[in-house]
């Protein structure tokens, strides 16, 4: 577990230290922390004033989750007229043109939140949400980009 989880760990991913923190256990950003190679001296981290007495606004669940890899097979057997009016809807929820890109790519890895969000799209038009396709999924820790 230990250089799996290191090696998944964006650059720019902040840890947590914190120990003492009830969370810690189930947090990724504890978990990603214990596996840090003993190379580095420093990196970003969650201070202790992200927590209260509600939680942690950083704490990330440490479990697996169905990530998505590539978009280029999940418009393919919608008719083409109705893909084409989908498509500025996919691309507007992702932001911008080239942050989509990244995920048609498979650059980034499309979230579980962002696989229903596209399923809800394809509803919105009257397409089964079930027959949304990407071109790989699995399983795996997911490291929110923020």
């Amino acid at each position: 577990m230990r250089n799996n989880i290191f090696s998944k760990m964006p650059a720019n991913w902040a840890v947590c230290m914190q120990a003492d923190c009830p969370l810690h256990e189930d947090c990724l950003r504890y978990r990603t922390f214990e596996s840090i190679n003993e190379r580095y001296t420093r990196h970003q981290c969650v201070l202790p004033s992200a927590r209260n007495d509600r939680g942690c606004r950083y704490h990330v669940p440490f479990a697996k989750v169905p990530l998505a890899w590539g978009m280029r097979t999940t418009l393919s057997g919608i008719r083409d007229d109705i893909a084409r009016q989908m498509r500025p809807y996919i691309k507007a929820y992702f932001k911008s043109h080239s942050t989509y890109y990244r995920y048609y790519n498979g650059r980034y890895p499309v979230s579980p939140q962002q696989q229903q969000a596209i399923r809800r799209i394809f509803k919105r038009f009257g397409c089964n949400p079930d027959r949304v396709r990407f071109d790989r999924v699995e399983e795996d820790y997911f490291f929110p980009r923020s």
